[in-house]
C-alpha cells in the first residue's frame, strides 16, 4: 500500500507544473515578420488573382498588387410574380436593378424564380506604411498592425494553381512555443498572450515546426 502512495505521489509531482499551465489563447510578434527582412512594396503578379475557397466556391479570396479581398456571394431569391407586381425591380443589360441602389446584379432565372447574386467584398489586407508585406524563400508575410501595438502575421504560399494562407493558433497542444527563445508572455483584454520578437534563424524554425499550423486552402 506504502508503495503505491509513493508511485502515485511522484506521478502527481511529475504533473502538476503541466496542470498549473496557464492556456494561451492569443499570439503576436514585437516587430514585422521575418525582421531582418526588408519590405516588399506589392505583390508579384504570379501571385495576383481570384482563388475560389476548397470546398466553398462562393466564397474567393482576390490579391491585388497592395491588398487582399475576400469576396462572396449572397444568393438572393425572388419569385418571378413578385418582380412583376412591384415597380421596385427592372431587368437592364442582363442585371437586375431594385435590389442594391443604383446598382444592377447579376441574375439567374430557373424555373419561376429569379436568384439575384449580391457579391459582398471585404478589405483583408492592405499595404500602408504600418501594415507591411515582406518575403522569405517563396512564402509571403503579412504584418497588420493592431490596436494593441502589436503585430499579427499571416502566412501565403502558393505553388501551382493551389494557394494556402497560414494563421497561428497557440491554442493547439503542439503549438512549437519552444522554438522561440525570444519571447514573453503577458495579458491582454484578460487574455492570456505570447509577444515574440525572434531573429530569422529563430522564426524559420517556427515556420519548419508549423507554428502557422490554421490553415486555409484556395485554388485558381
Amino acid at each position: 500500500m506504502t508503495k503505491w502512495i509513493f508511485v502515485l505521489l511522484v506521478s502527481w509531482i511529475s504533473t502538476a507544473p503541466f496542470m498549473c499551465q496557464d492556456s494561451f489563447n492569443s499570439f503576436y510578434f514585437k516587430e514585422p515578420q521575418p525582421v531582418d527582412n526588408k519590405l516588399t512594396k506589392k505583390f508579384p503578379k504570379k501571385i495576383q488573382g481570384s482563388y475560389f475557397k476548397s470546398n466553398d466556391s462562393v466564397v474567393q479570396i482576390v490579391i491585388e498588387a497592395d491588398s487582399i479581398y475576400t469576396s462572396f456571394a449572397i444568393v438572393m431569391p425572388i419569385s418571378n410574380l413578385e418582380l412583376k407586381k412591384s415597380s421596385a425591380f427592372h431587368k437592364k443589360d442582363s442585371l437586375l436593378y431594385g435590389i442594391k441602389k443604383d446598382v444592377g446584379i447579376p441574375y439567374k432565372v430557373f424555373d419561376d424564380t429569379t436568384y439575384a447574386f449580391l457579391i459582398q467584398k471585404d478589405l483583408f489586407f492592405k499595404i500602408d506604411s504600418v501594415n507591411v508585406l515582406k518575403k522569405l524563400g517563396d512564402d509571403y508575410f503579412i504584418n497588420e498592425l493592431k490596436s494593441n501595438g502589436y503585430y499579427s502575421t499571416t502566412r501565403i504560399h502558393k505553388k501551382d494553381s493551389i494557394l494556402n494562407i497560414y494563421e497561428i493558433d497557440p491554442s493547439t497542444e503542439d503549438f512549437p512555443i519552444k522554438a522561440l527563445k525570444y519571447f514573453t508572455n503577458k495579458k491582454i483584454n484578460e487574455i492570456n498572450t505570447y509577444i515574440a520578437f525572434p531573429p530569422n534563424k529563430e522564426f524559420k524554425d517556427f515556420i519548419d515546426q508549423s507554428g502557422f499550423i490554421d490553415t486555409t486552402k484556395y485554388h485558381l
